[in-house]
């Protein structure tokens, strides 16, 4: 996976995107879907102080996370 080498990552998050990732089922292997294996790279990098910077999300109208 390539983000996981990316120096930076640009995440746009739009309200599809979202939907995609909260519809995922992980305890269901063939639910598990891209969007949601994207979302855990950069999940990961987020919680790696070295490499928190390197994320930059940009967030389309609208999208709610809860």
């Amino acid at each position: 996976m390539k983000i996981k080498h990316a120096t930076y990552v640009v995440m746009v998050c739009t309200p599809k995107y979202v939907q995609r990732y909260q519809e995922h089922n992980p305890s269901d292997p063939s639910k598990v879907i891209g969007v949601s294996r994207e979302v855990e790279k950069i999940v990961q990098r987020l919680h790696d102080e070295d490499a928190r910077g390197a994320i930059i999300p940009i967030w389309r109208k609208g999208v709610i996370i809860v």
